[in-house]
């Protein structure tokens, strides 16, 4: 993954509700007048935010190869399952901030 200043993922919803990764807490979605449902609802974005990330790099690296020229995806044999891999990914993050399964 490329270099970002953010917090490394993964994060996770704790018991509590907090969002944090493996070493501290990232957001507090109690801080916030918001109804219940959307701070659960902003909570599972915040948490797959990383996964999100991930997966949006994947596919733009793929997009950028595949984009080269018609023919750059056999020019440079990119790999079927890494293009599964990278939509799969899009669709666990979309489900992991949504609760919706996307189809893939």
């Amino acid at each position: 993954m490329a270099d970002t200043e953010h917090t490394p993922g993964p994060w996770h919803r704790d018991a509590d509700g907090f969002i944090s990764s493996a070493k501290e807490t990232i957001a507090d979605p109690h801080c916030s007048s918001l109804d219940i449902d959307e701070r659960e609802a902003n909570a599972a974005l915040i948490a797959a935010a990383p996964i999100m990330l991930a997966a949006l790099i994947e596919v733009n690296a793929l997009h950028h190869i595949a984009a080269t020229s018609p023919c750059a995806a056999l020019e440079h044999d990119l790999p079927l399952d890494r293009v599964k891999a990278a939509w799969t990914a899009v669709a666990d993050a979309i489900a992991a901030a949504t609760k919706v399964n996307a189809d893939v």
